[in-house]
């Protein structure tokens, strides 16, 4: 471990993103496996398929523990959990090795309004951890183009008329293979959105990665 992480492990050290007890560096919380292993995804593939994304990686089911740890993460000022989360996603069997297979990893752009009330980019935090531990570069290569409602407060069919043509690239991917990252997917539209963006912009192939799924 370099002394840079060792010190940050002193000042911060590493918690359970679901119960949030202190861990030792290199360790999971035994309490909490086997109730993510309930809602782990089999090879962190959920039962579901976005259209523009040549494939999605979930670690779990947005449910129990992963449900409140990334509430926490979202709403009760608690960007260190972005981390937590990304270890933990990371532990999961051939998870580093499928994201290395990347050029470049790419968070899903938060709203001004989300960045406001947080005090924090989650999407970004997320993406930099995820290039921390894997060696992959991230870029804030999507900006949103114009002002969308909350998904949160939509239904399917109003979540793709609200982010259609939403996001634009606002950076060179042609030629690359980009993983989109974000905390959660519900019906896949601003992956899809985001996704037809990058493709148009010229990425050869665009994945996306989040730590859960809704279905």
């Amino acid at each position: 471990m370099k002394a840079l992480e060792v010190l940050a492990s002193l000042l911060a050290p590493p918690r359970c993103p679901v119960c949030d007890e202190v861990l030792l560096p290199g360790t999971q919380c035994a309490a909490c496996a086997p109730a993510l292993d309930r809602l782990a995804y089999a090879d962190c593939r959920p039962p579901c398929a976005v259209p523009g994304l040549s494939g999605l990686r979930s670690g779990w089911r947005y449910d129990g523990g992963i449900q409140e740890g990334i509430l926490r993460m979202k709403f009760a000022s608690r960007p260190d959990q972005a981390e937590n989360f990304i270890l933990l996603l990371l532990s999961r069997p051939g998870m580093c090795t499928f994201v290395r297979e990347f050029d470049i990893i790419i968070p899903v752009p938060s709203t001004k309004s989300e960045r406001r009330a947080r005090g924090y980019d989650l999407p970004q935090l997320l993406g930099r951890a995820l290039s921390r531990r894997t060696g992959v570069p991230a870029a804030s290569h999507l900006q949103k183009v114009r002002d969308t409602r909350r998904q949160v407060e939509l239904g399917g069919a109003e979540r793709r008329r609200n982010l259609n043509g939403a996001f634009a690239a606002a950076g060179p991917v042609r030629g690359c293979r980009v993983l989109l990252v974000d905390d959660v997917t519900t019906t896949g539209s601003t992956l899809r959105e985001c996704a037809a963006a990058l493709r148009c912009a010229g990425a050869a192939d665009v994945w996306g990665i989040t730590i859960a799924a809704t279905n």
